[in-house]
């Protein structure tokens, strides 16, 4: 009899494949802009856009391809879902505390985070990353 996914960890794979792609379009939508004056000046220049965009883009593809690992029992991949959600909630919190215009979407992205990582170690879970599939 084949062992069912539990749902926890299908939605926590399936939020961590969607932060992935949002960084990056998020990434890719950086450098499309990297033309235009005034995204480079509020940025601070070139440099700090292009850096943020190739940021974007490498967090996206580790999310990305960690939460096809969570959809593959790969434990390797739980661990660093959870270092990556990590990351993300320590880099929201700057801008939800600090900046009101984008104050709502970075508290999503924070508590997205939060249940990713919640569900992950929950005991379906790890029931489900500690046995052979």
């Amino acid at each position: 009899m084949a062992y069912r996914r539990p749902a926890v960890v299908t939605v926590a794979g399936a939020l961590t494949w969607l932060a992935g792609v949002i960084d990056i379009v998020i990434g890719v939508v950086l450098l499309a802009q990297s033309g235009v004056s005034v995204v480079v000046l509020e940025f601070g220049g070139a440099a700090q856009l292009f850096t943020s965009a190739i940021v974007a883009l490498l967090f996206g593809a580790i999310l990305f391809f960690a939460g096809g690992g969570l959809l593959s029992a790969k434990n390797t991949a739980r661990i660093v879902a959870t270092g990556a959600h990590g990351i993300s909630i320590l880099a929201a919190l700057v801008p939800a505390l600090l900046l009101p215009s984008v104050f709502f979407g970075s508290w999503v992205g924070i508590a997205a985070s939060v249940i990713v990582i919640v569900l992950l170690f929950t005991r379906p879970a790890n029931d489900y990353f500690r046995e052979d599939h």
